[in-house]
């Protein structure tokens, strides 16, 4: 059981360190459904900074990949998949989680998860997998949907980053003229997803004030000259 489990773990590692590619997901996925003699799997991430709902980015039922799908957090497994800690129904999925459509229309019976966090820690998402017979081996399940999904956190956040600095570059490039300023606190504030942004200069007249060439606040331009 040991040298099988071994040789299980050595696959899942070599799959999690391949390059990137479009289909880096799905396949990492695959390999974790049939590491684990799974029936189901998905990876998915949060549709917004409320965290109540997932878009799937990657997700097999029966073999065969699902097209991308969205769905509500509330009355489903994936609920309770929080915080840095791996989730686990051995068995009974269907009788605790009834009112849950999605996963009891499938007849799925046992259920392991595993949250998708960034460097600093924030959740982005989940890895799960599922299947019709209750969960066989349960620290196999844990290790390897800890390490496909450690892998899977770092492109969806090399993927973030890259994005965000694309977009900033462009906003750079692009802003024009005398609204120059505005222009920039603009895309700032839209970029990082934040609620304020500004640039301001010290003061000429006075050391300990500083001017404010522009502000965005809650998604408008503010006259504010100085503090």
């Amino acid at each position: 059981s040991w040298d099988a489990h071994a040789r299980t773990l050595h696959r899942v590692a070599l799959a999690a360190a391949r390059p990137s590619d479009p289909a880096l997901f799905a396949d990492l996925l695959r390999e974790v459904m049939t590491s684990l003699g799974a029936a189901a799997g998905l990876v998915a991430v949060f549709t917004d900074e409320t965290r109540t709902s997932v878009r799937t980015i990657a997700s097999i039922l029966d073999g065969h990949l699902l097209a991308p799908f969205e769905y509500a957090l509330a009355g489903t497994p994936c609920e309770q998949v929080t915080g840095k800690e791996f989730r686990l129904v051995a068995s009974g999925l269907v009788d605790e989680f009834r009112a849950s459509s999605l996963f009891a229309a499938k007849g799925m019976d046992s259920y392991a998860a595993y949250p998708l966090c960034d460097s600093h820690g924030e959740r982005l998402g989940l890895l799960a997998a599922m299947d019709r017979n209750p969960l066989a081996d349960v620290a196999l399940a844990e290790a390897v949907l800890k390490i496909v999904g450690n892998r899977i956190a770092a492109e969806l956040e090399r993927a973030t980053t890259e994005g965000v600095l694309k977009a900033a570059a462009l906003a750079v490039s692009s802003a024009r003229g005398e609204t120059v300023f505005a222009e920039l606190v603009r895309s700032l504030a839209a970029i990082l997803h934040v609620d304020v942004a500004f640039i301001a200069r010290p003061s000429a007249a006075d050391p300990a004030t500083m001017d404010v060439l522009a502000i965005q606040m809650d998604g408008a331009p503010v006259a504010i000259d100085r503090y």
